[in-house]
C-alpha cells in the first residue's frame, strides 16, 4: 500500500487515534457472529451448496466455500468412518457424484486425511487406520465406480470437473499404491 494507492498527497492531513485495550474491548464482536463463522453453520452451508447448479453465481458461490472453514458435519462423517466389512455402506453420503462441486469438496476432505499436515486434526484416529477402514467399508471400489460411470470429459463441462477428475484420480492412485 502506498501513499498515493490511498489518495494521501503532499499536504494531506491525517489523523491517528490511539485506542486503549479497555476500548478495543468493548469494541469486540462475538466470533460466533462473524460471517464466516456464521456462513460455516451446516444450514447456511448447504444452503450455499443449492446455489452451485446455478452457473451465474456457482464460481462465486464455490469461491466463497472454499474460504470457509471445512464443515465439521461433513469432516466427522468422513474422518469417523464406522461400518462393518461386507455390509453395504452409503458411500454416496459420503461421496456423492451427483454434483461435481459436492465430491469434490468431499474429495478434498479424502486428500487432507491420506495426506494430513501437522495442522490436521484426526480426533486421536490413526492415519494408517482411517485408510485401511477407507478400504475395508468399500471407498476405492466407490471412487472406481464413479470414475468409471462419471463423464467428467465432456466439452460442456467446467473447470471444476477437471479438478474433480484429477483429484480423483490422485486419491485412486494413492490407494492403489499403498494398499
Amino acid at each position: 500500500v502506498s501513499l498515493s494507492s490511498v489518495n494521501l498527497i503532499n499536504g494531506s492531513n491525517l489523523h491517528a487515534t490511539k485506542r486503549t485495550t479497555q476500548d478495543m474491548n468493548k469494541d469486540k464482536i462475538s466470533v460466533d457472529f462473524l460471517p464466516s463463522v456464521v456462513l460455516a453453520k451446516s444450514k447456511y452451508f448447504f444452503k450455499l451448496f443449492e446455489l452451485l447448479p446455478f452457473n451465474e453465481v456457482a464460481e462465486k458461490v464455490w469461491e466463497l466455500l472454499m474460504l470457509l472453514t471445512t464443515i465439521d458435519e461433513i469432516l466427522e462423517k468422513i474422518r469417523d468412518l464406522e461400518g462393518e466389512p461386507g455390509h453395504d455402506f452409503n458411500w454416496s453420503d459420503l461421496l456423492d457424484s451427483s454434483s461435481t462441486f459436492r465430491l469434490l469438496y468431499s474429495l478434498q476432505i479424502v486428500e487432507c486425511l491420506i495426506h494430513p499436515t501437522d495442522s490436521d486434526e484426526m480426533n486421536g484416529h490413526s492415519i494408517d487406520s482411517w485408510k485401511f477402514t477407507f478400504s475395508i467399508l468399500g471407498g476405492l471400489k466407490h471412487l472406481i465406480q464413479i470414475l468409471i460411470s462419471s463423464n467428467f470429459l465432456l466439452e460442456l463441462k467446467g473447470a471444476k470437473d477437471n479438478a474433480c477428475l484429477n483429484l480423483l484420480l490422485r486419491i485412486i492412485n494413492f490407494f492403489a499404491l499403498t494398499s
